[in-house]
């Protein structure tokens, strides 16, 4: 059998629940320190000579039991092995994974409670990938592409100034496990420090049999709706229509909408400075959590009685800072790496298509009150969908070969727009005058009576920005602030 001697490790030295946990998180500490030092180490030990456990013959295929039958079997008749078999050709993580959970009462990608250790109670859920092939590479490609977008549409760098310099930067590429599990990690080793903890945690991924697994926290509350359920956090007083019916929602507490700004405003401020880009913004991918929040981030105190939590990163990309140089030990910088999820059916387009007016740019004064600048603010919109290549826009190619152009931007407009197609979240979020004004600073004054009807229209949807695709065709109609995040940042710190 292929495996590990780290993966074996944890069964034979971790009898518990919380010693297995506490190997997981230092496993991720050691890959999130050589990203930094030494991608080309991850590269080559990853899966190959495994960093992370991976065993293409388990029996076991996490209680699955897919049976590999021999041809004497077969003759046989036999179509089921034995589970004496299926105990004994298991892999490490088959044998981890049934301490905490019980494969014959719960399914693959459904929540589970742990009973034992210091985290009892606690909500964990194990999501089931199907991949053809774990694997990671670094790669020059994007770069090239990025650089001759840059080169047709020099008038891009006007709203980025720095988009030139990741023309320059080389790309780590893998699937979308390896890719959701490395950049939950690095954004993880960003904002932990700073006692941010709103991306969603990942304890461990790995391979067995046909298929990839990650070990995931899940949030107790879980997707936005369902804070309904939560009686301390809506506003049940309100007055009810005389045509109201028992099953309405009612409006979400003003503690919450301003906990959850704050906590995806600061997250995207932060992680603007590594060209972050989710990738795949929808509903989905904003879940939540009943432990309150409280930290401090560049001046400005955060506090909500629910936890944000990102997830779904497996299309995110993110670039990785170097580990800085000594002189005195003569060490050189490091270079830095993005990591995105590698997808050839969209390379190989985009390296036959016309890269031409990816975004179209305007300047004019913005509709804030507390703008004071002598200069007209710069606005971009997205190009249309391409024809007779896809649905999507050469914008939305972009995003999947990891090229940052305006995308912390695009996701704090993608976010806002799943929070406030909530009618609980929208209207609330009208009431409060001071962030209805943040918001209004973000479009143009001609537009902005349209974006909320828009928002209006679909409230009687249900859960209308599932898929991206909805959040994209919503966006694509307006004008954006190149500079939304820092203004939207800056604009809800005064109101502290």
């Amino acid at each position: 059998m292929e495996s590990n001697t780290l993966a074996l490790s944890y069964c034979n030295g971790t009898r518990n629940i919380d010693d297995m946990l506490a190997n997981y998180e230092q496993v991720e500490r050691d890959i999130v320190a050589k990203l930094s030092s030494d991608p080309g180490y991850v590269v080559n030990h990853l899966w190959d000579k495994p960093l992370l456990s991976k065993d293409d013959k388990c029996l076991c295929n996490m209680g699955k039991r897919q049976r590999h039958v021999n041809v004497e079997d077969k003759i046989n008749g036999t179509r089921v092995i034995n589970d004496t078999y299926v105990n004994f050709y298991q892999c490490p993580q088959c044998i981890n994974m049934k301490r905490i959970v019980d494969f014959d009462h719960t399914k693959l990608n459904s929540p589970f409670i742990v009973e034992h250790g210091t985290r009892v109670g606690q909500k964990l859920i194990i999501l089931e990938y199907y991949i053809n092939r774990l694997h990671i590479a670094i790669t020059d490609k994007p770069k090239k592409i990025l650089g001759r977008m840059i080169t047709k549409n020099i008038c891009i760098t006007s709203c980025q100034p720095d988009l030139s310099n990741y023309a320059n930067v080389d790309h780590m590429t893998s699937d979308p496990l390896t890719n959701a599990t490395l950049v939950t990690w690095y954004l993880d080793s960003i904002l932990s420090p700073l006692g941010i903890e709103t991306i969603n945690k990942i304890y461990t991924s790995f391979g067995c049999g046909t298929c990839g697994y990650s070990l995931c926290a899940y949030p107790d509350i879980g997707r936005l709706y369902h804070i309904q359920q939560m009686s301390k956090l809506v506003n049940d007083k309100v007055d009810q229509k005389p045509t109201s019916k028992p099953s309405d929602t009612f409006p979400y507490k003003r503690e919450v909408i301003t906990g959850i700004l704050y906590q995806l405003v600061s997250t995207l401020h932060i992680l603007n400075g590594y060209g972050f880009s989710h990738g795949q913004p929808s509903s989905r991918a904003m879940l939540y959590d009943s432990e309150p929040v409280s930290y401090t981030y560049d001046g400005c105190r955060v506090s909500s009685p629910l936890s944000l939590k990102l997830a779904n990163m497996e299309h995110a990309s993110v670039t990785v800072k170097g580990t800085r140089g000594s002189r005195e030990k003569g060490r050189k910088d490091k270079p830095n790496i993005r990591l995105y999820q590698h997808c050839p059916i969209i390379e190989h387009n985009l390296r036959n298509i016309e890269l031409n007016n990816i975004v179209t740019l305007i300047k004019q004064t913005p509709l804030d009150i507390n703008y004071r600048g002598s200069r007209p603010i710069t606005y971009f919109r997205l190009s249309p969908k391409l024809p007779r290549v896809s649905k999507s826009s050469i914008y939305d190619y972009v995003k999947y070969i990891g090229a940052p152009i305006y995308q912390t931007c695009y996701d704090l407009y993608a976010f806002l727009i799943i929070l406030l197609s909530d009618k609980s979240f929208y209207d609330t979020f009208m009431l409060m005058e001071n962030i209805r004004v943040v918001w209004e600073g973000l479009w143009l004054p001609a537009e902005l009576d349209r974006v909320n009807r828009l928002l209006i229209d679909i409230h009687d949807k249900a859960d209308p920005m599932t898929k991206p695709d909805h959040v994209f065709d919503f966006i694509q109609n307006f004008y954006l602030r190149c500079d939304a995040i820092e203004y939207t940042w800056t604009a809800l710190k005064r109101l502290q």
